[in-house]
């Protein structure tokens, strides 16, 4: 823009006794040689500009937008996960468990799917000792089970339909759910007289959150956080509190449901 001014203000003034040689004293032959003049430089001007380089150094890139980036991921919103998992949530859980719910509890919004019994298949109540010494979610090592109890569980000790015909199989997850039912560990159908305590066993499989849940025979359900837990035996009592079925699960937040318990309580 400045070599046009230039130009215009030569011409105006014809200083230049060349270039009036050149276009005569003719002004609308000046006018047309003018405008030829100023439509090469702006020709030659827009060539020049369209040859450089566009600032911010990242090709293909408009400026003020930023560059582009691989898999199409922008820079502050993190990579691209697979499976759908995001930090911080964890795995997706087989069986299409939900590890939280929207509520933000920290549990799943319902409990595990299990048949209720009817109240032909409860057994008798239990006859076996408790131990009473022992605290709700104390962590025990195998010598302590052993030695409050007789005998720790073990996971081959499901009662079949053969043993019990009033049992159902129960095929456990990582997290193992017992009852100590007539001086013996069971995962099979259990029960207690009203406002009888039993002890019940936890075997975590990981470290992890954990909560327990119980659903009561009205269908109440009740949740107790038990917070982080190292992998290992906790001891759990259960409380015949309500007639009717009661059922008892572990939840933890890598692991998933354990296996239910089911509790009648007479």
């Amino acid at each position: 823009m400045f070599l046009i001014c230039i130009i215009f203000w030569l011409f105006e003034l014809n200083a230049d006794p060349l270039i009036e040689i050149a276009i005569g004293e003719n002004r609308m032959t000046k006018g047309i040689y003018i405008f030829l003049l100023v439509l090469v430089l702006l020709t030659s001007t827009a060539i020049i500009c369209t040859a450089q380089p566009i600032p911010g150094g990242f090709p293909g890139t408009v400026p003020g937008v930023g560059p582009s980036y691989p898999g199409g991921q922008v820079p502050g919103v993190g990579p691209s996960y697979p499976s759908g998992q995001v930090p911080g949530v964890g795995p997706s859980y087989p069986g299409g468990q939900v590890p939280v719910d929207q509520s933000g509890n920290g549990h799943p919004a319902t409990g595990p799917e299990s048949a209720q019994p009817n109240e032909a298949q409860a057994p008798s109540a239990s006859t076996g000792n408790v131990v009473m010494s022992l605290s709700d979610k104390q962590a025990l090592n195998t010598q302590d089970i052993t030695k409050n109890f007789g005998s720790a569980p073990q996971s081959n000790q499901n009662p079949s339909k053969t043993q019990y015909q009033y049992q159902q199989i129960i095929i456990p997850t990582g997290i193992q759910y017992w009852a100590f039912y007539n001086g013996m560990w069971t995962q099979g159908y259990s029960a207690v007289w009203f406002n009888q305590n039993m002890n019940l066993l936890l075997n975590n499989d990981q470290a992890q959150n954990i909560w327990a849940y119980e659903l009561y025979p009205n269908g109440m359900p009740m949740w107790s956080n038990w917070g982080y837990r190292w992998a290992g035996s906790y001891n759990a009592i259960f409380n015949g509190d309500t007639h009717g079925w009661h059922l008892c699960a572990i939840w933890g937040d890598h692991s998933g449901w354990s296996n239910v318990l089911w509790v009648y309580v007479w």
